[in-house]
């Protein structure tokens, strides 16, 4: 006859395979949700970067335009010799510089004597904005 005492319980083998087999799933799930979010993460990091590094050579660019302006008017000649366009009506000399093939910087300057003040120093799009808050999570035919 069997003594009841040397029998193995079954229950403490299947609760562990049972931890085990919900764990490794959920770690693998994790994972790949780590892995994408940073994927995401570095494309918009990227993108942002490139937006801001055209940005901040245009706006060079615009203050590059204004010290020529202001060595223009220092010396009493007119802001339209600039070798830039600039156009000038009354006491104000408009400019504009393109940042990219979307957005350019409009800069408005005020002229007084042998000095100006800006007056505008805008980002404009030149592309209508489009809004696309649609998400497509199941395509139904």
């Amino acid at each position: 006859m069997k003594d009841k005492n040397n029998s193995t319980p079954i229950l403490n083998i299947g609760t562990s395979s049972l931890l085990i087999i919900f764990v490794i799933p959920c770690l693998a799930v994790f994972a790949a949700l780590a892995l994408s979010s940073a994927k995401s993460d570095l494309e918009f990091s990227k993108d942002l970067a490139k937006r801001k590094s055209a940005y901040y050579n245009a706006s060079y660019r615009a203050e590059e335009i204004a010290g020529e302006i202001d060595s223009l008017l220092a010396q009493g000649k007119s802001p339209e010799e600039c070798s830039a366009e600039v156009k000038v009506s009354g006491d104000t000399a408009d400019y504009e510089v393109m940042i990219d093939d979307s957005r350019k910087l409009l800069i408005s300057l005020r002229i007084s004597g042998s000095s100006f003040e800006i007056q505008k120093w805008q980002t404009v799009a030149l592309k209508e904005w489009e809004d696309n808050d649609t998400l497509n999570l199941i395509e139904i035919d």
